[in-house]
């Protein structure tokens, strides 16, 4: 994992307060991550609010934390965009 990912992942975890694993490499897109969030926050963590996390309020905050580690403007950020070929992220 590189430096840039390895401090997106940092980023993430604090957004969120959670772990995440370093196996991670399968997963290329940023709609397979925030799917992949959204799984694993609703095994591990309720939501505040008592309902399940859902795409609609883990997508917008991986996308301000993309956009923060990456030079594309988050209005730009797509979930078929990937991590490494288009966010460049390495």
């Amino acid at each position: 994992m590189g430096l840039d990912i390895a401090e997106f992942v940092m980023d993430v975890e604090d957004e969120f307060d959670i772990e995440i694993p370093d196996d991670l490499q399968k997963i290329s897109t940023v709609g397979d991550f925030v799917d992949w969030l959204c799984k694993h926050l609703n095994e591990r963590k309720p939501a505040v609010d008592g309902m399940s996390w859902s795409r609609e309020s883990v997508r917008p905050r991986v996308i301000r934390v993309v956009a923060k580690h990456t030079p594309v403007p988050a209005d730009r950020i797509s979930d078929e965009m990937r991590f490494v070929q288009d966010l460049e992220l390495d």
